[in-house]
């Protein structure tokens, strides 16, 4: 039966309303069912209620339950009543009369005050039974009634906003004000006690539980900003999160509903797409069960979930909580909630006990979508092929776990979160990394490569892959220069098969090479700069910065240059980057506007010194870095890396895209730790008495690939002498017009470490320039690529004498072999000459194939009182 009610304020009636039958709360708090918003009213005033056939009004202050009908009004207070329009419309109840009739009905209660007890004990058991049903199968309120009752209990998750990245944006976007939003949303939580606001972990947490973003503040109803104290309690898995705030009091809280049924109805209210709060309805659909963890359970429901309802509240039609919203699937609109049995353990944990410090284990393999792969890659690990081979070893990093305990306080939870996180990680990196090399594996360590059957590599040497040079300002060049990294595992299995097989090993490993550029950019006059080379002609994007190996360049200047080497490989690096075409950069940010989003080309950034992070820091292999770093775009960080070398700074640069400056303080420190720090700077030719003078220094020590050789002069001589072989040489050096050494790893599987294995020079003559060399190689380790050349060809020679034919003329290389020491070795010269190369003006190559002996003085110690031997074929 529905009831049409009149609300009445001082004998006029101000609001009525129908009612279907169930049950219905009134007073002046927005939380009511129905809401009378006068002074003289309670917060929660009474109830109006249908039972056995009847509708009752229920006062909360005395108790006292009325019958409604059409005889008479009911007084709320002193200037407000209640009556049905039925009564209200009569003839025999003029509006001018019920104040009269008011006193009438007090006397009449008075005398029904005894029966309506007895009553009452009746209704309450009639009340029990029936309240479940009545209150999820009666629809009090329209949709927007419901928003508007739950609203203000209802908070938005906003971007702090970058003003500087904004200016950025117009500057080189040519954004206008208009094209900005004033705001940006990203995710919702709702009030669930005095002060506690309730959301999804990932909100605060980010992917993986690594990309944690503390950036934002929550935005009430009002439009008043909240910043979070603490974080009380949260899991992963189940996706909540418990936040502590200040001064909320006033906006009361929704409370969790007792049980749900599956057809239920219900209602997701959410920040949609961060644009503002909505609310849409669907059904709960079913339960389902984490398949990994059986006893976790999730609600599906059919009700509309976007980007930005995540945190926010499911709904039944009173406005209680029936679960947290989590997760979506567009494709079927049946989406994933945390039950509000859950949420209800949970609050009882974190909030009602927040005053003890607890203890959350946070697992890993709990993360919703987690991938070990992804992991690594998300804190700048690499993860290795290997991995993916011996899965049993791999899976260690599933385990992966930190104990966490809350509350925490909010500007301090990333690093709560991530400083533990990172260590825990990298030390199962390094346990996995120790198997596969007990299993004879090679991982990310280049001293894995070096072994019984390979007890010498030389990832620099002179091969044919390295023989062109350019001619610049009256210099040779390398073409190609830049860092090295190691072979993957199948090319390394086929160098010793190779070796085993056919008696050569040729150590290739793989050069992130970097190629000279043809074009000055604001450089001195004896600046060399080298850049990728990039033949597309396309213009590159800003964002494949920070994909792939690093983006290397290498400068060489002289010592009395007056910039700073940080800052100037910085301008230099995003300069020659940008190129004369500029790059293609993209408007896309938080707080741009969806229409204003647009790619736009930069040809110039204009960097002040006030915008360079610069500090000093030091890499895994022990070498320098001066590190400077500018932000731009948003989340754009643009890092160099330059360290000192005999003739200038070598930078290395990479971008990041990240907004957490504490995980990219972690992520930065991975990169240098197990990137950067395996990457070797391929040894470059430097001027002779630069390359001397920083030897003598002591400058090279940090730098492994330029240790094991010492270098001085004598007079018009060049001396020189190895760490790990008992051998020095002495050759003329009016001619050398540049050096490089030549240097490897050396020793065993248990044992090893870089040391020096010989020089390179470029040496200038009247009718043909040479590139020479002098080293020595471990004996039968075949690792030399010279002597391997040689090797070959002999193999040629022999062949060919067998079958009756002319051999090929033999490459002049003259070596000598020196058994009866602990590392058997053999020494050995060339010079070549340098050809120009009919294709390509400026640019020669060297012609191995008419190489000659060289010829030099060397001394071998033979016995433990040092005695000399001297050769000077």
């Amino acid at each position: 039966m529905h009831l049409k009610l009149a609300i009445i304020h001082s004998d006029m009636v101000i609001d009525t309303l129908e009612l279907e039958e169930g049950e219905y709360s009134l007073g002046r708090s927005s939380k009511n069912n129905i809401v009378v918003q006068h002074f003289s009213l309670s917060p929660e005033q009474g109830k109006i209620f249908f039972e056995d056939g009847q509708w009752f009004y229920q006062d909360f202050e005395n108790a006292r339950t009325r019958t409604i009908n059409n005889a008479e009004v009911i007084p709320l207070s002193e200037q407000i009543s209640i009556a049905t329009s039925d009564f209200v419309e009569s003839g025999r109840s003029p509006l001018t009369q019920l104040s009269a009739r008011k006193n009438l009905h007090k006397a009449k209660l008075n005398k029904r005050l005894i029966m309506v007890s007895s009553l009452v004990a009746a209704l309450i058991v009639t009340t029990v039974v029936g309240y479940q049903f009545f209150r999820n199968k009666a629809n009090p309120v329209s949709e927007n009634q419901l928003l508007n009752t739950v609203r203000d209990k209802i908070v938005e998750f906003e971007i702090n906003r970058d003003d500087k990245s904004i200016e950025q944006l117009k500057k080189y976007a040519g954004l206008a004000d208009s094209d900005f939003k004033e705001s940006s949303g990203f995710c919702t939580g709702f009030l669930v006690g005095p002060n506690i606001v309730l959301t999804a972990a990932h909100c605060l947490l980010g992917y993986m539980v690594i990309d944690v973003n503390n950036d934002f503040y929550l935005k009430t109803s009002d439009g008043q900003k909240h910043q979070i104290k603490e974080v009380l309690g949260f899991d992963v898995k189940k996706d909540f999160l418990f936040l502590k705030m200040e001064g909320m009091e006033s906006y009361g809280h929704l409370n969790f509903a007792e049980n749900y049924e599956i057809q239920q109805k219900v209602y997701t209210v959410g920040n949609v797409h961060g644009e503002g709060i909505a609310i849409r309805d669907g059904i709960i659909s079913s339960e389902s069960t984490d398949a990994d963890y059986p006893d976790v359970k999730f609600l599906r429901y059919s009700a509309g979930t976007s980007p930005g309802n995540s945190g926010g509240p499911l709904l039944d039609a009173r406005g209680d909580i029936v679960a947290l919203v989590f997760a979506s699937t567009s494709s079927e609109n049946f989406n994933l909630g945390t039950p509000a049995k859950d949420l209800k353990e949970a609050y009882a944990q974190y909030v009602e006990g927040s005053d003890d410090k607890k203890t959350i284990k946070l697992e890993m393999k709990r993360v919703l979508n987690f991938k070990p792969a992804l992991m690594l890659q998300a804190l700048s690990l690499p993860y290795l092929p290997q991995f993916d081979e011996y899965p049993e070893i791999a899976r260690q990093f599933n385990e992966i776990s930190i104990d966490v305990e809350v509350p925490v306080p909010f500007e301090s939870i990333d690093k709560v979160l991530l400083e533990p996180m990172n260590k825990t990680v990298i030390e199962t990196f390094y346990e996995v990394q120790n198997i596969l090399k007990k299993n004879k594996e090679v991982v990310l360590d280049w001293n894995s490569f070096v072994g019984e059957k390979t007890p010498a590599i030389l990832p620099s040497q002179f091969d044919l892959s390295q023989s062109q040079f350019v001619k610049k300002n009256n210099r040779y060049y390398p073409l190609l220069s830049g860092l090295i990294d190691s072979p993957s595992k199948s090319d390394f299995k086929k160098y010793k098969d190779k070796l085993e097989k056919e008696g050569q090993f040729d150590f290739q490993s793989y050069g992130y090479n970097i190629e000279v550029s043809d074009k000055k950019i604001d450089l001195l006059e004896t600046d060399v700069f080298y850049k990728p080379k990039d033949t597309s002609g396309n213009k590159l994007r800003l964002i494949n910065l920070s994909y792939g190996a690093p983006y290397s360049q290498l400068l060489v200047h002289g010592s009395d240059d007056p910039r700073t080497p940080g800052f100037f490989g910085l301008k230099l690096f995003i300069k020659n980057y940008l190129a004369e075409s500029g790059v293609i950069a993209n408007s896309m940010s938080r707080f741009v506007r969806p229409q204003s989003i647009k790619d736009f080309t930069i040809k110039e950034i204009e960097i002040k010194n006030e915008d360079i992070e610069t500090t000093e820091v030091k890499d895994r292999l022990g070498r320098n870095w001066k590190r400077s770093r500018f932000k731009f775009l948003e989340s754009v960080n643009i890092i160099t890396y330059c360290t000192e070398l005999p003739e200038g700074q070598y930078c290395v640069g990479r971008m990041f895209n990240l907004y957490n400056n504490f995980l990219l303080t972690i992520i930065e420190n991975n990169f240098r730790k197990f990137i950067l720090s395996h990457l070797l700077i391929n040894p470059y030719f430097w001027e002779k008495s630069a390359l001397v003078s920083y030897i003598q220094q002591g400058k090279a020590k940090e730098m492994k690939m330029m240790n094991g050789v010492n270098l001085k002069t004598a007079g018009s001589n060049l001396m020189g002498s190895f760490a790990d072989f008992p051998a020095s040489f002495e050759i003329p050096s009016d001619k050398i017009e540049s050096i490089r050494l030549q240097t490897g790893l050396l020793g065993n599987s248990e044992k090893s470490d870089w040391t020096g294995f010989g020089i390179d020079w470029v040496q200038r003559e009247k009718n043909k320039d040479l590139v020479c060399g002098l080293g020595a190689e471990v004996f039968e380790s075949q690792s030399n690529f010279m002597l391997n050349f040689l090797r070959e060809r002999k193999a040629q020679e022999k062949m060919k004498k067998i079958k009756g034919e002319d051999p090929t003329p033999l490459p002049g290389i003259w070596y000598r072999p020196f058994r009866g020491f602990k590392v058997p070795f053999q020494l050995y010269g060339y010079c070549a000459p340098l050809e120009e190369d009919p294709r390509i003006s400026g640019h020669y190559f060297v012609d191995f194939k008419n190489a000659k002996p060289l010829k030099y003085k060397y001394n071998v110690a033979t016995t433990s009182e040092a005695k000399e031997v001297s050769d000077s074929n």
